[in-house]
């Protein structure tokens, strides 16, 4: 019997829905994806869509952590540009000192 994916018990749940590592998160996901992505609900579902539904399912949560690791390295990057800058222009500076010395 195809159950509606929008069919939760609590409004908290829909947000763990995309990107949840729960059963209950992943089986509401890929409903969701083989109903809302592919078109088609399980009685008239082929193999091939559900295997692209659950390959979107588990695209959500490698595309969730990638941009959760992008955003860190930028925040990283933009620390060091901050401070290298000041290193660049001082070793510059030392480097031109040094040069007037010989």
């Amino acid at each position: 019997m195809f159950t509606d994916p929008n069919s939760v018990s609590s409004p908290t749940e829909l947000e763990d829905n995309r990107t949840g590592l729960g059963k209950e998160a992943l089986k509401r996901a890929f409903l969701d994806n083989l109903y809302y992505v592919q078109g088609k609900f399980p009685a008239l579902a082929s193999k091939h869509d559900y295997y692209m539904a659950l390959a979107y399912t588990v695209r959500d949560r490698l595309l969730r952590r990638w941009i959760s690791t992008a955003s860190s390295i930028r925040e990283y990057c933009r620390d060091i540009w901050r401070v290298e800058p000041v290193k660049i222009a001082l070793l510059s500076k030392d480097r031109t000192n040094a040069d007037l010395l010989q």
